[in-house]
């Protein structure tokens, strides 16, 4: 027997007390053998704690949806058996009478109910946010023993400041990480993404978010990845430079797939990181007219091997989805960019040429909403026009030189810019007659302001490629580009002309292929392509003459 006294100490006692989540010893164990510990190339501790964290994930939140589901049916049993007394007492759940003031009060019942539903609201909380908790307290380990590889120091402090566990982690920079653990911390972090993408109860992002904690931690894991993901390149780049050629990707591989379970988890993890991943998969992506297959082998070089192809393809889907097609095209123009000289925009050209990634492209064009059509051409033809000028001002920079050692420096310094920006050219170009080829036109309403798109960037883009401005046009590369985008553009005029009237498409001089001739007027009102390979009135009343001789001749 247990007096009141005995109670009160008792209820005293249980205050105080401390509670631990489940398993802490274990957690703590984990974070102590992949964090703390100093391994080294050899030790095979790290390596097997950091193996055993997706099935340690798996394990719990499978003991974690047990509990839910034992607690979700003991708050069932007692709702029916609490539901049975409702419409007692005074008045029951659903009864309401009023006083002599003529006020209405509600009876016990009914503050049962609003207390039940508040319980019920803290339980879908809990049951949304515990489990991803559950998930960031097992993988942070790996993420922070991964920042301290990685060459900024803002990494590890982006990941151990999302922390919402109250015990703060050791500093990762007082434990580099050796080679041999780097790929399998990678490899763990992989098929702990994994899990998360492939259930639908641990994370979404419309789940709840307080303060923003859930994306902010796996924002610093898109981070260290993205990071890892440029270091690589960049010392690829550096050993082609000097001649060396990596035979293996052990790193590149895992890194891949860690990107595309980001980009499937949430896309906004790598929204803004999106030009230095669309580098890392261009890089990697099968030569042209491969169908994206990775080689039998597990070696090759780098470059070319496939590996990209279901990453372009998962971005170009993606964003086709979203209708944010104007920001992957503005983050193929930053990935051409960035490296060094024109490799990484030959490998983006080389991408877009393989059967994946263009099938895909072509796809999210086809797909693209008529009124957002303007917004991606403006994109593309300011691009090109940019990208011509950038030649011109390299090819006149070499031109100004004073000394013969200056002048020997500098053109050698402007030919690289100029090729350069003649790669960035060529994807743009390339981009832009896939926009033009598969561009969707759904009736008159769609096809006259592509139309009017059309005759404007074939007076102004394509007269300044093929020499009409004197800006760029005078390399062979530039007239070929332009004659490409050329072909594309009357074609597309030709469609349009097809849905408009005969009276509004033949009553003007104005079309693409008339500027493209030389028989219209520019945008502007001005006379469109003169020079350049178009073709003036005399010459085309010669060639009419000649024409009709021949005519003659045939009929003699």
């Amino acid at each position: 027997t247990t007096t009141t006294a005995g109670k009160a100490a008792n209820t005293k006692k249980k205050k105080k007390k401390k509670g631990k989540a489940y398993q802490w010893n274990l957690l703590t164990t984990m974070e102590d053998l992949i964090v703390s510990k100093p391994a080294v190339d050899g030790d095979d501790a790290s390596v097997a704690a950091a193996r055993l964290v997706p099935a340690l994930i798996e394990c719990f939140l499978h003991q974690l949806g047990r509990w839910q589901e034992e607690e979700k049916a003991a708050r069932k049993r007692g709702d029916r058996v609490g539901g049975g007394g409702g419409g007692g007492g005074a008045g029951g759940a659903a009864h309401t009478h009023s006083n002599k003031h003529g006020h209405s009060s509600h009876g016990g019942g009914g503050r049962r109910r609003l207390r039940r539903h508040e319980e019920e609201e803290r339980a879908r909380w809990l049951e949304e946010t515990s489990k991803f908790r559950l998930w960031s307290e097992l993988t942070r380990p790996l993420a922070v023993r991964l920042s301290a590889s990685s060459s900024s120091a803002s990494s590890s402090a982006s990941a151990s400041s999302s922390s919402s566990s109250p015990a703060s982690l050791p500093s990762p920079a007082a434990t580099p990480t050796p080679t041999n653990l780097a790929p399998h911390l990678l490899r763990a972090l992989r098929e702990s993404l994994s899990v998360l993408a492939s259930r639908d109860d641990v994370y979404r992002p419309s789940f709840p978010d307080p303060g923003g904690k859930h994306f902010e931690y796996l924002s610093s894991i898109a981070g260290i990845v993205s990071r890892r993901a440029e270091e690589e390149e960049e010392e690829e780049e550096a050993e082609e430079e000097e001649g060396r050629r990596r035979d293996d990707e052990s790193s590149s591989s895992p890194l891949r797939a860690l990107l595309l379970l980001l980009l499937e988890v949430d896309h906004r993890l790598l929204h803004d990181r999106l030009g230095g991943v669309l580098r890392f998969a261009a890089k990697r992506a099968s030569p042209a007219g491969h169908n994206g297959c990775a080689p039998s082998g597990g070696g090759g070089a780098p470059s070319g091997s496939g590996g990209g192809d279901d990453l372009l393809r998962a971005i170009a889907v993606t964003y086709a989805k979203l209708r944010q097609l104007g920001h992957l095209f503005r983050s193929y123009r930053e990935a051409a960019s960035m490296g060094r000289g024109a490799a990484c925009t030959a490998d983006l050209r080389r991408a877009l040429r393989s059967d994946p990634a263009r099938s895909a492209l072509s796809e999210a064009v086809r797909s693209c909403p008529p009124g957002q059509i303007p917004e991606l051409w403006n994109v593309l033809d300011s691009w090109i026009k940019e990208e011509a000028a950038a030649t011109t001002a390299a090819e006149a920079e070499a031109a100004t030189t004073a000394t013969a050692e200056a002048e020997v420096e500098a053109k050698a310094k402007a030919a690289k810019a100029s090729a350069a920006s003649d790669e960035r050219r060529g994807l743009a170009v390339d981009l832009f007659g896939l926009l033009v080829r598969f561009v969707r036109l759904d009736g008159p309403s769609s096809a006259r302001p592509v139309r009017e798109l059309c005759i404007k960037s074939a007076g102004g883009t394509v007269a300044l490629l093929c020499g009409g401005s004197g800006a760029g046009g005078g390399k062979d590369g530039a007239r070929a580009d332009g004659l490409h985008l050329c072909g594309h553009l009357v074609d597309l005029d030709a469609r349009c002309r097809f849905w408009l009237d005969e009276d509004e498409a033949d009553g003007d001089d104005s079309g693409a292929a008339s500027a493209l001739l030389g028989g219209g007027k520019g945008p502007n009102g001005e006379d469109a392509v003169r020079e350049g390979g178009a073709i003036d009135d005399a010459e085309r009343d010669e060639n009419k003459d000649d024409d009709n001789d021949d005519d003659d001749d045939g009929r003699k």
